[in-house]
């Protein structure tokens, strides 16, 4: 499923940025891909590290509306698996939109400019929807989020960047345990856990 997402996401990349005019629009958006490690926080009713690993993937675009403001949305697929047992895990599939922010632009815009422009420190926080898949009972358990991150992101050209991506993501309403389970004790709870990521943004316009 993974392999045909990335697929799909490269040929939209290809795609527009052939046919992409020289617009005002274009010029402010820009689309990235980005993999990483996910790990679980809460609840802890099993041990966290257990299923936690590489297995997250995140698809995005972003608009900059200025300088230091942007809106941001993504869909992240994050698969938590026990190390040991094959059906006990959980998958989420996550849609967030937010807002970003340019740290360092909001801290001095005018200094070192050429640094300014092949490094850039950003935070996003927003809110969206989680859907996650339990491998255990084979049921859907939708919830609500939040999140909040910080993203470095180096400029290898004026169209082309690297980033890290840190985030913490709350999960309102939570049924099930990252083994697939319900939460002993609980109907519902408050979930949290993070996700690292390294990935590649592409700018479509100039």
């Amino acid at each position: 499923m993974k392999k045909q997402i990335i697929a799909a996401f490269v040929a939209v990349v290809g795609m527009t940025t052939t046919q992409a005019q020289e617009g005002s629009f274009l010029d402010k958006v820009s689309l990235e891909a980005a993999y990483g490690y996910n790990l679980a926080l809460s609840p802890d009713n099993i041990e966290t590290s257990d299923v936690s690993g590489f297995n997250t993937l995140q698809l995005g675009a972003v608009y900059q509306i200025n300088d230091i403001w942007g809106v941001r949305g993504t869909y992240s697929n994050t698969t938590f698996k026990h190390k040991d047992f094959s059906d006990a895990g959980i998958t989420y599939n996550k849609l967030t939109a937010e807002a970003t922010f340019n740290i360092l632009e909001a801290i001095n815009p005018s200094a070192m400019p050429t640094t300014a422009e092949a490094f850039q420190l950003g935070a996003h926080a927003g809110f969206g929807l989680n859907f996650g898949k339990s491998k255990a009972t084979d049921k859907t358990d939708r919830m609500g989020n939040f999140q909040i991150g910080v993203r470095p992101q180096y400029n290898v050209s004026q169209r082309v960047g690297i980033f890290l991506d840190g985030t913490y993501i709350m999960n309102f309403k939570q049924n099930y345990g990252y083994n697939g389970v319900g939460i002993p004790g609980e109907d519902e709870t408050t979930g949290s856990y993070l996700t690292g990521l390294i990935g590649v943004s592409v700018k479509l316009g100039k």
